[in-house]
């Protein structure tokens, strides 16, 4: 096999030799180089945009781990019961601050609280707009959760929830019109059960967004002390954050396992959204997949043109004791040579674009812009023109406000183990025929 493997690596150093198999040869390392790329980048920004939706869910709307207090059962807690009731005296003991108080005794959970929700109207000057979630949330949310914190990007304003306060998303203070230290009217029912509507006043002390103009529209908060005076029957949920999010579901396991059934975890509650976008990322995998199939399959054409040429040599080889499989592998590894050239310079090419994808296309927005301000300056020395709005690639109105982008080894090395199959396939007809070819009938063309 050294011998094969030799004489292949001196078949791609001298094809520059002949024109035509040189430039089959660099269609063939080009279009794999292209079709790696392509897969790095779709699947990285898929995968990013899988993680982008689900971090700002997780993190600011479903949390890691909920438990809901609507479906508290009575669960025998374990552990230091009697000191967990120490640390609540004076501090209005209930069930849901010791069952708080049991679960941050486990070394996986990172920060836990208390949180109430309830949908509400959000009424100003004659506008009103829904919130499916007004939260109340402890006033020190944002310096306790850094998730939180990290989620919950201001804009305007300050992050307090002091008594009487209460933050909005920019989609709503858009709709309303409002602005930090105005007063608005929330409007809520506590529960299902009643027709008693509430309205209460509030002073806009933050203006925030979450990068998730869906999530932006569905949120309001308000303080601990706030949710007091206001909530009289409405029941407290548990919020969960651990150390390593995707040990939720584990984690959960081993809670309701206890008996703990009203836990849930973040994929859980974002199951349907979560399938949809895992199958939309894997049908672009598969059709990139197809194009890389396309872009290998010039392989084939490489090699039997190879073969071609190189039947005098091939005949030279098998006339010194060369046996067909021999031959056959010398081709095979010209194909996998050629496909690894192409695969190297993919690789390195793709992970260099998703790293800076923000950045280039940043770079280029402000390319264009200045092209197209560049054209105004030019056609208003002629004619009157309304001036041109920078370009802007993700707005503040796009789904996400930039690109996240993920891919893990694994995916890296499936593509690279897939696209050397695909190569060796390809190589596989030619590298046959070649092995087949008879000597005396070569020489004696000669």
């Amino acid at each position: 096999m050294r011998l094969e493997n030799l004489i292949a690596r001196r078949y791609i150093r001298y094809s520059g030799e002949n024109r035509e198999i040189s430039s089959s040869a660099l269609t063939v390392i080009v279009s794999i180089a292209v079709g790696i790329i392509f897969y790095i980048c779709a699947v990285s920004i898929m995968n990013g945009y899988i993680y982008g939706v689900m971090q700002l869910s997780f993190e600011v709307k479903s949390f890691h781990v909920q438990y809901d207090g609507s479906r508290q059962e009575n669960v025998p807690l374990t552990g230091s019961i009697e000191k967990r009731r120490e640390a609540l005296k004076g501090k209005g003991y209930t069930e849901m601050e010791e069952l708080r108080l049991h679960f941050a005794e486990d070394k996986e959970v990172k920060y836990s609280a208390l949180y109430r929700e309830t949908n509400a109207v959000l009424q100003y000057s004659g506008k009103s707009t829904a919130v499916a979630f007004l939260r109340e949330l402890p006033e020190n949310i944002f310096q306790e959760d850094d998730g939180f914190d990290k989620g919950i990007r201001l804009l305007n304003g300050s992050k307090t929830l002091a008594f009487g306060e209460i933050m909005i998303s920019s989609k709503t203070a858009q709709k309303l019109r409002v602005d930090v230290g105005d007063k608005i009217f929330v409007s809520f029912m506590e529960n299902d059960n009643t027709t008693s509507v509430r309205i209460r006043k509030f002073t806009v002390s933050g203006i925030f967004s979450c990068g998730l103009s869906e999530l932006d529209e569905q949120l309001a908060f308000i303080g601990r002390e706030t949710g007091r005076r206001m909530f009289n029957e409405l029941p407290y949920n548990l919020l969960l954050k651990l150390h390593h999010y995707n040990n939720a579901a584990a984690f959960c396991s081993k809670y309701q396992a206890d008996g703990h059934m009203a836990l849930t975890h973040w994929e859980e509650e974002n199951y349907n959204e979560l399938s949809a976008l895992r199958f939309q990322r894997n049908i672009i995998a598969m059709i990139v997949i197809l194009v890389l199939f396309v872009a290998v399959l010039n392989l084939l054409s490489t090699i039997h043109i190879t073969v071609f040429e190189k039947k005098r040599e091939i005949g030279i080889l098998r006339s010194t004791g060369f046996v067909p499989a021999q031959i056959t592998s010398l081709f095979l590894y010209l194909g996998l040579y050629l496909a690894v050239l192409g695969l190297i310079p993919g690789i390195i090419i793709g992970l260099l674009l998703c790293h800076n994808l923000n950045g280039i296309i940043a770079g280029v927005g402000e390319i264009l812009s200045s092209i197209n301000m560049m054209i105004y300056h030019i056609g208003n020395l002629f004619f009157d023109s309304p001036k041109p709005l920078p370009i802007e690639f993700f707005s503040s109105d796009f789904y996400l406000d930039k690109l996240y982008t993920s891919i893990s080894i694994s995916e890296i090395l499936f593509i690279s183990g897939l696209t050397l199959l695909f190569a060796v396939s390809a190589a596989l007809f030619p590298a046959l025929k070649a092995g087949y070819i008879k000597p005396n009938e070569v020489l004696k063309n000669e």
